[in-house]
C-alpha cells in the first residue's frame, strides 16, 4: 500500500559518449561517471551544476597501470577507489589529483582478496571486499586492510541450504557507521552496524515476496518472481534503490522497453517510505550524504544524465 509519487527528471548532461555507462558517483561539484568499455578514457568527470566535461582519464589495456576490467568501488573522503578484478589490484586516488594531474594518476597496487567482485575503502586502511566464492560459515563480506582479511561477515539474502551467494551493490555510510548490501536477483536489502572492525546487522527488508525452490543447493527462480535491485545510493534522508516493476521472467537483456523505471525510497531504519515512478527508463543513481537531490542515468531518448530533487516533492 506504498504510495507512488510520479517525478519529473531535468537533463544535466545531455549525451553520454559511451556503449554502457558504469557507476556514477557524486563529490562535491563533480559527477564522476564509469565507462567500463571506453579502451580510453573509462572515467569522466562532470560539472555537477552545468553538466562540462572536464576530464577522462583510464586507459585499457596491458601496460603500466592499465587496467583490463575496471570498476569504481566508491568515494572515502576525498579518495576515489578504482579496483581491477582482473588483475586483483586497486588504485586509490585523491580527486585532486585526479583532475589536475598531468600524468596518470592510477597507482595499482596488489589486492589480497582473490576472486573480488566488489570493492569499497571505509576507512584509512580498511576495506570491505564482496566475493565471487561463497562460505557460508564465514559470510559472504571481507573485512581486510589489503594485507590480509581480518575477519568476515553477513548472510545470504537466501538460506536453507543454498551453497550460491546472491551479487549485489555494497554502500558505507561513514557518518552512520553502516555497511548496506542489496541483492541483484531479489528486492532484499540489508544493513549492518560497524562496531570496531566488527559488523552486526541491524535490519533486513524483503521488499516484495521471492517466488523460488531450492533444488541440490540451487536456486531456481520462478516466473513470478520479482527483480531485484539493479543500483542504490545514500542521499541524505533516504536510501534510493533502482528497481524494475517487472518480474525477473519479463525482463528482456538490456532491452529499454524492459528496463527500469521505478525507484524504491527506504528510511535508514529500513522501511519502504515512497515509490517513485520515474519519467524515462533509468540504470544507475547517486547523490551525496548531504543533500537529497539525486542523480540518474537515463536511457531516453540516448544515455545521459539527469537530476530531481526529493524535496521538491514534499520528502
Amino acid at each position: 500500500q506504498t504510495e507512488r509519487i510520479k517525478i519529473q527528471t531535468d537533463s544535466v548532461v545531455d549525451s553520454l559518449y559511451t556503449s554502457l555507462p558504469g557507476k556514477i558517483l557524486i563529490h562535491e561539484n563533480y559527477i564522476i561517471l564509469m565507462n567500463p568499455f571506453n579502451r580510453d578514457g573509462f572515467i569522466t568527470v562532470y560539472d555537477r551544476q552545468n553538466g562540462t566535461e572536464i576530464k577522462t582519464l583510464g586507459t585499457i589495456g596491458k601496460g603500466p597501470n592499465e587496467c583490463i576490467q575496471p570498476h569504481i568501488g566508491n568515494l572515502y573522503q576525498s579518495q576515489l577507489l578504482i579496483y581491477d578484478i582482473g588483475l586483483n589490484k586497486y588504485s586509490d586516488i585523491y580527486i585532486d589529483s585526479l583532475l589536475h594531474s598531468k600524468k596518470n594518476p592510477i597507482f595499482l597496487k596488489k589486492c589480497i582478496i582473490p576472486g573480488t567482485s566488489t570493492l569499497i575503502k571505509i576507512d584509512d586502511d580498511r576495506f570491505i571486499a564482496s566475493d565471487f566464492y561463497y562460505d557460508e560459515r564465514t559470510g559472504p563480506f571481507k573485512l581486510t586492510d589489503h594485507l590480509k582479511v581480518i575477519t568476515s561477515f553477513g548472510k545470504n539474502p537466501v538460506e536453507n541450504g543454498v551453497n550460491e551467494f546472491l551479487p549485489g551493490g555494497i554502500l558505507y555510510h561513514p557518518a552512520k557507521g553502516i555497511f548496506l548490501y542489496a541483492a541483484g536477483r531479489t528486492p532484499y536489502v540489508a544493513a549492518y552496524k560497524r562496531e570496531g572492525d566488527s559488523f552486526v546487522l541491524k535490519w533486513e527488508t524483503q521488499i516484495k515476496k521471492p517466488d523460488y525452490d531450492i533444488r541440490n543447493g540451487q536456486i531456481e527462480w520462478g516466473i513470478n518472481h520479482p527483480s531485484g535491485i539493479d543500483h542504490m545510493t545514500f542521499c541524505k534522508d533516504y536510501i534510493v534503490c533502482i528497481s524494475n516493476d517487472l518480474k525477473q521472467s519479463e525482463i528482456k537483456g538490456r532491452e529499454v522497453s524492459t528496463a527500469p523505471k521505478t525507484i524504491y525510497l527506504l528510511s535508514y531504519d529500513g522501511k519502504l517510505i515512497k515509490i517513485l515512478d520515474m519519467p524515462r527508463p533509468l540504470i544507475r543513481v547517486a547523490s551525496d550524504i548531504d543533500s537529497n537531490i539525486v542523480y540518474t542515468v537515463e536511457l531516453e531518448p540516448d544515455y545521459h544524465i539527469a537530476k530531481f530533487n526529493l524535496a521538491d516533492y514534499g520528502l
